[in-house]
């Protein structure tokens, strides 16, 4: 559990809620072939190719292209940093945009010429290569995990239960159940209703469920 929560530790709780949206939904969809195949132990499995095949690439995509551009702003920030020290003025428009971009709800326009200008001053500027470092690989390795493993729970009943309907049915009240509580978690950190919100995202996963099953995705 350690290792995980090391894992998990790189990855914004908000970026977290949303994977697992977007994974819950995925696998609801890949589940939902079964219902144009034949009622067998085969078709099963295949389909759990399919959702882990579908949620791994997915997470291997999101997860790259996000450490890259992490890769990519640091980059971006650091050159910002090396032209202020140089007295490039452009540099100085560069570095309030900066910030607009990430904190501008607690920095006034004196606030933002007092940091420029500390950084100005300061005499470290980060060695920043295009390599990712270990918190822009342990992003993306975070990703793939909470993509994977939400493939896990909703599988499971097609393996335990005998009878094929019932089992699918189980799994969509399984993934109705966690988009519910994915809505609670967003509306505890939005200072939300969470009762309203959890409601909503539990209708919204079961309109999914329901949608899948009777068109067969």
């Amino acid at each position: 559990m350690s290792k995980i929560s090391d894992l998990l530790q790189y990855i914004p709780v908000g970026e977290r809620l949303g994977e697992l949206f977007y994974a819950n939904w995925m696998v609801v969809v890949s589940i939902g072939l079964l219902v144009e195949m034949e009622a067998s132990m085969l078709s099963i499995v295949a389909v759990t190719i399919v959702a882990f095949s579908v949620n791994v690439v997915w997470g291997i995509i999101d997860g790259v292209t996000v450490m890259y551009g992490m890769v990519i702003g640091r980059i971006q920030r650091n050159d910002v940093i090396k032209r202020l020290h140089e007295g490039d003025a452009s540099a100085r428009a560069d570095a309030k945009s900066y910030l607009e971009d990430t904190i501008v709800d607690s920095l006034d326009e004196d606030d933002m010429d007092i940091v420029i200008d500390l950084i100005s001053k300061s005499k470290q500027v980060e060695d920043c290569g295009s390599r990712p470092l270990k918190s822009d690989i342990g992003y993306a390795l975070g990703i793939i995990f909470l993509d994977s493993v939400m493939v896990i729970p909703l599988l499971l009943p097609l393996y335990l239960m005998p009878d094929y309907h019932n089992a699918v049915y189980t799994s969509h009240m399984i993934s109705v159940v966690i988009f519910t509580i994915i809505g609670a978690a967003y509306a505890k950190r939005l200072n939300r209703n969470i009762w309203k919100t959890a409601v909503i995202f539990a209708i919204m996963g079961t309109i999914l469920a329901t949608l899948v099953y009777q068109s067969g995705w």
